[in-house]
C-alpha cells in the first residue's frame, strides 16, 4: 500500500493486488454499499492518519476508486468542505474548470498525450473551443490539482483563467471543436 498526500485535503492510495487480497476485496466489488468496501475505508482511514498525519475523519468524503494493472486499485481520498453551523455553504466543487488557450494543433495534442498518461484518471472532463485561431481547453478535474495541472499546461500553452467566467466567455463567444474527453479524442485520432 503506498500513501500519497496531494494536498492538505487529497490523499492518493495505491493498492496492490496483494493489498486488494488482504482486504479480501476486488476493485468489481467495491461499492459505497458494501460492508467489505466500508470496513477496508475505515482502515483506510486509519492508516492515512497514521503515515500521512492527516485526519480525514472531520467531514464528508468523495472518493474515487479507479483500477490498477495488476489487480489493484488507485483510490483518491478528499475532504469536502463542510458548511459553516447555522448556514448553507459552499461545498468543494468539480464544476470550475481550469482554462488554457493553445497556438497550435500539434502543441495541444503532444500536451493530450501527456494529460492522458499522467492525470486522464483525475480529469472530470474537458471539452476543446476554437476562436480567433487559437485553441482552448477546459478542464474539470475530480479534486484539487490545480497546481499540478497547471505546472504541466504551462509547457504548452498559456493560462487562461480558472471558474465559471473565463469558462463561460469562451463557451458563449467560442467555437465548440470536441464537446467532451477532448484530450481521450484527439490523442487517439491525432497522436
Amino acid at each position: 500500500m503506498k500513501i500519497e498526500p496531494l494536498d492538505e485535503k487529497t490523499i492518493k492510495v495505491v493498492l496492490s493486488r496483494r493489498d486488494m487480497e488482504g482486504f479480501q476485496l476486488t476493485y468489481e466489488e467495491m461499492d459505497c454499499q458494501n460492508a467489505g468496501t466500508k470496513r477496508v475505508i475505515r482502515r483506510l482511514l486509519d492508516e492515512i492518519r497514521e503515515q500521512a498525519d492527516l485526519d480525514l475523519s472531520r467531514g464528508r468524503l468523495f472518493i474515487e476508486a479507479f483500477p490498477y494493472a495488476d489487480g489493484g486499485c488507485i483510490l483518491y481520498v478528499n475532504l469536502l468542505e463542510s458548511a459553516p453551523a447555522g448556514r448553507a455553504g459552499r461545498k468543494t466543487s468539480f464544476d470550475t474548470p481550469l482554462v488554457f488557450a493553445f497556438d497550435s494543433l500539434d502543441t495541444l495534442t503532444a500536451l493530450a498525450a501527456r494529460l492522458e498518461r499522467q492525470y486522464g484518471h483525475v480529469i472530470l472532463k474537458n471539452a476543446l473551443y476554437l476562436m480567433e485561431g487559437r485553441y482552448y481547453l477546459l478542464i474539470y478535474t475530480y479534486f484539487k490539482m490545480d497546481a499540478q495541472l497547471t505546472h504541466l499546461l504551462n509547457e504548452y500553452g498559456s493560462f487562461v483563467g480558472k471558474g465559471a467566467v473565463p469558462s463561460a466567455l469562451i463557451q458563449e463567444h467560442a467555437r465548440e471543436l470536441i464537446p467532451s474527453d477532448a484530450a481521450q479524442v484527439l490523442t487517439r485520432y491525432l497522436g
